[in-house]
């Protein structure tokens, strides 16, 4: 598969990673061989020069039974004295708890698949108290075998000197957040110029679409607002809510097969992106004022939730999951239903 190594600088310089998070991804785009990931050969934990002791290198294979496996290819110096003990050889996901394990290798294999993984981490430390460091993860090419390995940067400065987990478990527990960077895929496609032309120039065609999305537009508030109003919402809540729902997890949506990977699930708190304030009024053309008002009573209402990096819709909170999947299930059949509507006007979609 080829990528957009440009597309992917700029998606890395929109967040707003570490100096030596940057460093870490800047090396690793500069392995990049045209629009495809780096080749293993090319690729060795020394090009990544002072960054090295800090690496963890892992190796996700398919075993007997279609199972996962990460084994350690490589641990860093400063990594294995953090961790107290040298993994090399060890397979990641046997560390990890049963109950997390199925989001784990979600996780990875998304990143197999062809995303930088971004997450925040806090741990205890054996001497007392906690460190919070970032954690970048990126892909190189499947090898010969069908091995993808996943390189791993720890940006742990400023703990304390010789500081060491207090339990391994810290490491392969969830983090506080992560967040999903897609590699863009490149665009071999062109569209024909003359079929730009004719959806530009056919007034007919866009007053049959503008109609047809004036209808859906009613149809999707109509049955919002069978759930929200119970609740004492009105529509700008309703709006607020899903501007913030819809912010919190963009970076996943974006690449279809993280999403697909996603596709049942509420996506959990640690891999939603706060949204701030300004943002929501930004986006929606609210008023700041009115949506901070907005967001402080759905705050209190146990709707919404604040966090350091902004707002989020949380996993668990006062509107129930099971309606918010019915939610989908009702969104996908209006946008059947607007497909229908408008191949029976004689417009079909391309």
């Amino acid at each position: 598969m080829l990528f957009d190594r440009a597309a992917m600088r700029a998606a890395v310089t929109r967040a707003s990673l570490s100096p030596r998070s940057q460093k870490f991804v800047a090396s690793w785009l500069a392995a990049w061989q045209g629009g495809r990931l780096p080749a293993v050969g090319s690729v060795t934990p020394e090009r990544f020069q002072n960054l090295k002791p800090l690496v963890l290198v892992c190796g996700l294979t398919e075993e007997a039974g279609a199972c996962l496996a990460a084994k350690v290819a490589f641990s860093g110096e400063q990594v294995t004295r953090i961790f107290g003990t040298d993994l090399t050889g060890v397979d990641w996901f046997s560390l990890v708890d049963p109950a997390h394990l199925p989001e784990r290798t979600r996780r990875t294999a998304s990143v197999a698949g062809g995303a930088l993984l971004k997450t925040i981490r806090e741990v205890r430390l054996k001497d007392g108290g906690t460190h919070q460091f970032e954690m970048i993860s990126v892909p190189l090419r499947p090898d010969p075998d069908g091995t993808i390995f996943i390189f791993n940067y720890l940006d742990w400065h400023a703990a304390p000197k010789g500081a060491v987990i207090a339990d391994l478990r810290e490491i392969t527990s969830p983090p506080l957040r992560a967040e999903f960077i897609p590699i863009p895929v490149a665009d071999t496609t062109a569209t024909p110029p003359e079929a730009s032309q004719d959806w530009l120039t056919t007034d007919n065609r866009r007053k049959v679409i503008s109609q047809a999305s004036v209808r859906f537009v009613i149809n999707f508030m109509r049955e919002a607002m069978k759930t929200y109003a119970a609740l004492g919402l009105d529509p700008t809540d309703y709006l607020i809510i899903l501007t913030i729902d819809t912010q919190n997890v963009a970076h996943v949506q974006n690449d279809p097969q993280i999403s697909l990977r996603y596709a049942a699930l509420v996506e959990p708190d640690w891999m939603r992106r706060g949204v701030s304030r300004a943002e929501v009024s930004r986006i929606t053309q609210i008023p700041l004022e009115t949506v901070r008002r907005r967001i402080n009573r759905l705050i209190e209402m146990g709707i919404v939730a604040d966090r350091q990096d902004g707002v989020i819709l949380p996993e668990i909170n006062t509107i129930a999951t099971a309606s918010r999947r019915r939610k989908m299930h009702i969104n996908t059949q209006l946008v059947e239903r607007l497909i229908s509507d408008l191949d029976a006007r004689g417009v079909p979609l391309p």
